[in-house]
């Protein structure tokens, strides 16, 4: 490939990624139906106990400098406090631009008869990062090792700029459903990077799952999950079948229309004790981008204490978790 071609494919690439950053700035998570802590922070402590989380998605596999994302989480509940408590880090990175996240939150949980309510909100810090020594312009100078853009606003070096970070979030527990809603970030918020403001937008969530016992050794759980960014509407839709509660498999898919549909996957996994949870998800593209690249992989491992760690649990009269 000569220089000019390539400075030509580099560019074009910059040019992706940066479309790419406006239209995916949520991550796309694709086993949220396990832990919806991910995606709102009012779950927080319904696992009746010390939760961990861990998380690796590698998507579309193939592409250069594809996005990756990596994720740990945990919380707990807090019953003397009438709530629960939670912290959580992860680090995503697209192209030449990466993000890393450091929040915790808490949530305040309520009981009556019509059901259990949850409220919650998260807070931390963002950081944003673009590497600038790895972007080519068509007016740059490349030679010799060195990196001149000749741009006002692209750096040659990596630029970092830190922000708050924030969500809100609300969850409804009866029986075997669960309804989850999650607001996070202002519209109008920006992070300054460099000479570079990156735009914040405000991402809507809408969680629904229902657990359905086919009989007593098999159960169904579908989950759907709405994505909501003042402008586009996304959605996953999941089917999960669950055998004795210790061997499970799905399938699923993102979008609802011919403008929206992306991808279809596969989730296999199982308990492999008391505590520990390991699950797979393999995505595969059905929009353009399926021809140049080898499909999206997320792994999920999962520790619950499975024990009481305080006193003044409300009976499971009240609240029955799943037991996945």
């Amino acid at each position: 490939m000569t220089l000019t071609r390539r400075k030509l494919f580099i560019f074009l690439a910059v040019i992706f990624y940066c479309q790419l950053v406006s239209a995916q700035q949520s991550v796309n998570v694709g086993q949220y139906y396990f832990d919806p802590y991910q995606i709102n922070p009012a779950y927080a402590g319904l696992d009746r106990s010390l939760s961990i989380t861990a998380a690796y998605r590698n998507q579309w596999n193939g592409l250069n400098r594809n996005p990756r994302y990596i994720y740990l989480g945990t919380h707990i509940p807090l019953y003397v406090l009438k709530g629960a408590a939670g912290l959580e880090a992860s680090n995503e990175s697209r192209g030449d631009l990466n993000f890393t996240y450091f929040s915790g939150s808490y949530n305040y949980v309520f009981v009556n008869q019509v059901g259990l309510f949850s409220a919650g909100m998260r807070i931390g810090i963002k950081n944003v990062s673009i590497n600038g020594s790895n972007l080519i312009t068509p007016e740059g100078i490349y030679t010799g090792g060195s990196t001149v853009h000749n741009d006002p606003v692209l750096s040659a070096t990596q630029e970092n700029g830190i922000s708050p970070y924030f969500e809100l979030g609300l969850m409804y527990v009866k029986n075997n459903i669960k309804i989850g809603l999650d607001m996070s970030q202002f519209e109008s918020s920006v992070t300054t990077v460099g000479e570079t403001a990156y735009q914040n937008k405000t991402h809507f969530n809408i969680f629904f799952q229902y657990k359905y016992d086919l009989t007593q050794s098999l159960s169904l759980l579908p989950s759907t999950l709405i994505k909501y960014d003042l402008r586009n509407i996304q959605t996953d839709l999941n089917l999960i079948l669950s055998i004795n509660g210790n061997i499970f498999g799905g399938i699923g898919m993102r979008g609802f229309d011919k403008h929206s549909f992306d991808a279809v996957n596969a989730m296999i996994g199982m308990k492999l004790n008391k505590n520990y949870r390991i699950s797979y998800q393999y995505e595969t593209g059905i929009s353009e981008l399926k021809r140049v690249n080898e499909g999206t992989h997320e792994l999920v491992l999962n520790y619950n204490l499975n024990k009481a760690i305080a006193s003044g649990i409300p009976p499971k009269a009240i609240y029955n978790p799943r037991d996945l």
